[in-house]
């Protein structure tokens, strides 16, 4: 899963600061899901007389551990300036931005888990913010802060990036450092973890499926008056306005609740095991008491069944393999 992608430069190449962002790209050619990006930049070689290191800090919690995410949405960036014999660089100007781009929760302590972001909006595209921040003075110990609250933005998750950069007094040369954490409002997250494939899972097979939950310094918890709801995702055909506006059917998905069963969460994580005997697509979903979603699960049952009794307008057929490599000669496995 390693790439490497080299830009070399040239002696004409423009210096300045540059923004390299990583996407996959969807069929039809637009960015479908952003990946990361870094920032990098290219200048001619001059020995600096300044050194400057920046740091993200919460406003209000001061027990808060780098160890996860921060769920405090008001933050203060501090820029620290100072000479190369290490005394303070007072009264030099400092300017900062930031840079909000949208991340999946995935951490390496909780390794093969999977952690459902419940403020993520599938169908919206998701976006990266970039803000220019007012400019600062250090002050006698060489520090200037940034106030940085989050508040204003729509609430999600977030790699929230910090790049300052300090002057000399004449305003010309300047040192440049960057920091990042990961931002979310979320006080608590539930995670799961499967114990094989849940693309492809024949009638009656066993699988087990595991939840945790943890807050933001990556430490166990324990939920209680949780439920947890089997939803069978079934296909429909409805008629749907279209823009020049006459009507036509379409398939859309259906969520039906089959059944739904108070659940908890232990310190050491609750595991359950699937059911696995009708045909079909299914989602395990985990509420809160307040209906909150939690953590959503989806399998599918790979099995002999009528699936089409409810698309009388239109044929649709889907095909579904049973794993996504094959060698030579191999038979293939597949359900319709």
């Amino acid at each position: 899963g390693f790439m490497e992608i080299e830009l070399p430069t040239e002696k004409h190449s423009p210096t300045g600061h540059y923004n390299a962002s990583l996407y996959l790209v969807h069929k039809k050619g637009y960015h479908q899901a952003f990946l990361g990006s870094t920032q990098f930049d290219v200048e001619e070689f001059q020995a600096d007389t300044l050194k400057i290191t920046t740091h993200l800090k919460p406003a209000l919690n001061k027990n808060w551990s780098a160890t996860g995410w921060l769920d405090e949405m008001s933050l203060k960036g501090e820029v620290n300036l100072t000479n190369l014999f290490g005394t303070p660089a007072q009264q030099r100007k400092v300017t900062g931005r930031i840079n909000l781009s949208p991340v999946d929760f995935s951490f390496e302590r909780y390794q093969g888990y999977q952690f459902t972001d419940p403020l993520r909006d599938d169908k919206a595209k998701q976006q990266s913010i970039h803000r220019t921040l007012p400019q600062q003075l250090t002050d006698a110990d060489g520090k200037a802060v940034f106030d940085l609250n989050l508040d204003e933005f729509k609430a999600g998750t977030y790699q929230l990036r910090l790049s300052a950069e300090g002057f000399e007094p004449d305003g010309g040369r300047s040192v440049k450092a960057r920091s990042q954490i990961m931002v979310s409002p979320l006080h608590q997250l539930v995670g799961y973890k499967a114990d094989g494939a849940l693309d492809y899972l024949k009638r009656k097979q066993a699988r087990t499926i595991t939840f945790i939950a943890i807050n933001p310094n990556l430490e166990p918890l324990a939920l209680g008056s949780l439920k947890l709801q089997r939803v069978l995702k079934q296909p429909v055909s409805t008629l749907v306005k279209q823009p020049n506006g006459t009507f036509q059917y379409e398939t859309i998905i259906k969520d039906k609740i089959l059944d739904s069963q108070a659940f908890s969460i232990e310190l050491a994580g609750s595991s359950l095991q699937l059911d696995s005997l009708e045909a079909g697509d299914y989602e395990l979903r985990l509420l809160d008491e307040g209906d909150s979603l939690l953590s959503r699960v989806p399998y599918t049952i790979a099995a002999a069944g009528n699936m089409a009794g409810n698309l009388e307008k239109e044929a649709v057929l889907r095909l579904k393999l049973n794993k996504q490599d094959y060698k030579a000669g191999e038979q293939i496995e597949l359900n319709i």
